[in-house]
């Protein structure tokens, strides 16, 4: 009885600590230089750094780039970026925020879907692997403090959950208000917009019509399934769904009017499980049934 009670409780142990390691990556964390060395030498990481001068001045070095930081300047660097800060003065603060992927992919990106530029730069962080030496260089030229830090400042250091989930939302509108009166003043590998080859994503999708998911397709081009899914429509006019019903929908007239397949034996090489499920989305798309639409065609070429 005894041996039972402490393998239970080691198993609530380490379910606990798998818990707290779940959670350790939906979040982030923030310090100052206050707290660490006035020289802050990072080698490459999994999260995603925001460096924010809060007063004073900053100096970074990426490879041999030398940037200046006043107060106020916001750098973005991607994971696996090595970077080296100093500061001179103990007036000279600077906040460090480290965001691991998963918080990113999960908590970040669905709150700046609608900021076009927001939204490309994490999803290449989130799912591009290869980047190096790549970050991003907001100017604050107005010289006004941002409001938005003080709140997102408060609201971290209140650590209960709610308030990690408010915090995440400030993060967002901090990142929002930057974009809208920041200067970008360099970037370097990373945030370009780039020019996107809908031609292979429509290729890709022609090719697994059958299998294909807006999740997997965002996977395959490295993007997050909602910035895929607004670009997919932009580019073609259409969402990825109907773009995919469109497809197979060609693909089972051919296999009805060149082949002896059965409906059931279309269904099943189109991706649907579900006969019944495949007869209906026949039906709603052609306005008849797959059998009658045969015979209609036969009878017109007859």
């Amino acid at each position: 009885m005894l041996d039972e009670m402490k393998s239970l409780q080691k198993l609530e142990n380490a379910s606990h600590k798998k818990a707290l390691e779940i959670s350790n990556l939906l979040t982030f964390s923030l310090k100052t230089t206050q707290e660490t060395k006035k020289s802050v030498n990072k080698i490459s990481s999994d999260f995603c750094i925001i460096l924010f001068i809060r007063n004073g001045q900053a100096s970074l070095f990426i490879d041999d780039n030398c940037i200046k930081l006043n107060r106020y300047d916001l750098v973005i660097i991607s994971p696996k970026t090595a970077y080296h800060l100093d500061t001179s003065d103990k007036q000279d603060i600077v906040t460090i925020l480290s965001m691991p992927i998963p918080f990113i992919q999960q908590r970040l990106l669905p709150l700046i879907k609608q900021n076009e530029l927001l939204h490309n730069i994490f999803s290449k962080i989130s799912y591009d692997f290869d980047l190096h030496s790549a970050y991003l260089f907001f100017k604050n030229t107005s010289g006004k403090a941002l409001h938005s830090f003080n709140n997102l400042l408060y609201e971290f250091q209140n650590s209960q959950d709610i308030n990690q989930r408010i915090s995440t939302f400030y993060l967002a509108i901090l990142l929002e208000e930057v974009t809208q009166i920041y200067d970008i003043y360099h970037k370097e590998n990373l945030f370009t917009k780039e020019k996107i080859d809908i031609n292979d994503i429509l290729k890709y999708i022609e090719e697994n019509f059958s299998t294909i998911t807006l999740n997997s397709l965002a996977e395959k081009f490295h993007y997050s399934s909602a910035y895929l899914s607004t670009l997919f429509k932009k580019k073609t006019s259409k969402n990825f769904t109907e773009y995919v019903k469109n497809i197979k929908m060609e693909k089972a007239s051919h296999y009805l009017l060149t082949t002896d397949k059965t409906v059931d034996e279309i269904a099943i090489i189109l991706g649907y499980s579900d006969r019944s499920q495949f007869f209906l989305t026949f039906k709603n798309y052609y306005n008849v049934t797959p059998s009658q639409y045969k015979k209609k065609t036969e009878r017109g070429n007859s």
